[in-house]
């Protein structure tokens, strides 16, 4: 079974924060992330984008994120 990952905006949207907030969690080593690096495609800066994956949240946040699926 393939894993699901969320960016840092959807993760923010689920828990009902900020993106800085779970941006300075990933640094801080709370969430468990893959990062991407973005190769700059026309005006932009490109940079590094995170991916969390939907098994390292915990049950209230997969829980969360399944009923979302289904509404």
């Amino acid at each position: 079974m393939e894993e699901t990952y969320l960016t840092v905006k959807e993760l923010a949207d689920l828990k009902g924060c900020t993106e800085r907030y779970i941006q300075k969690r990933i640094l801080e080593g709370f969430f468990v992330c893959e990062q991407i690096e973005v190769k700059q495609q026309g005006p932009g800066r490109g940079g590094i984008q995170y991916r969390i994956p939907i098994g390292a949240l915990d049950k209230k946040l997969q829980s969360r994120f399944k009923r979302r699926l289904t509404a």
